[in-house]
């Protein structure tokens, strides 16, 4: 009788061990579970926010390119020549001030001949918004981005309804030198009149 005791005392000694560690087993398995789905809030969380600064990245961007464009348009609004006699003449030299290659801003527009610059949109050209930046202008009243936006004017030509055209390209870059926005508008400017 004393045997059997033993017995059924190790077997409920063996089951009550064994039972321990499943609990243990168990435990562990929802601790793992516990801690995954911590990893995968936060990782979502993180998400959310690079989502949102890179949002208010390109609204910065859109802002200091807005501004450009505005400056840029002033700029185009006050290309006009002291009107001569013949206005052929005085339109010749507002386009002899406006160049493929894009000096100090002033562009023409892609006409498709010529050389492979002349080809290319205006916006697209090298040293414009790419490069050293040197064929385009600074907004420098602009202050914030990467770097300071910058615009461009292309005098498009005369048209006897609207006067000069021109189209002005404006391009800023938030605090991230990835975030690029760029906008454009026609503007057109009086013809001076004849004395």
């Amino acid at each position: 009788m004393q045997e059997q005791k033993n017995q059924t005392a190790d077997f409920h000694a063996f089951s009550t061990l064994r039972q321990r560690g499943f609990t243990l087993v168990m435990v562990m398995a929802i601790m793992m579970i516990l801690a995954l789905l911590v990893i995968a809030g936060a990782q979502s969380s993180n998400t959310e926010m690079r989502i949102s600064a890179n949002d208010a990245d390109r609204k910065e961007a859109f802002a200091l390119a807005e501004e450009a464009l505005r400056i840029g348009e002033q700029a185009a609004a006050g290309f006009s020549l002291t009107a001569s006699g013949d206005e052929n003449k005085a339109a010749n030299l507002l386009k002899a001030d406006f160049k493929y290659e894009c000096t100090q801003g002033k562009c023409l527009p892609a006409d498709g001949t010529g050389s492979a610059e002349a080809k290319k949109a205006a916006w697209e050209r090298s040293k414009v918004f790419t490069g050293d930046l040197t064929n385009s202008i600074a907004a420098s009243e602009v202050v914030g981005g990467f770097r300071p936006p910058r615009y461009i004017v292309e005098y498009l030509g005369d048209n006897d309804t609207d006067g000069r055209v021109f189209r002005v390209t404006a391009r800023a870059w938030g605090k991230n030198e990835n975030t690029v926005v760029t906008l454009q508008s026609y503007i057109a400017a009086p013809k001076p009149t004849t004395p």
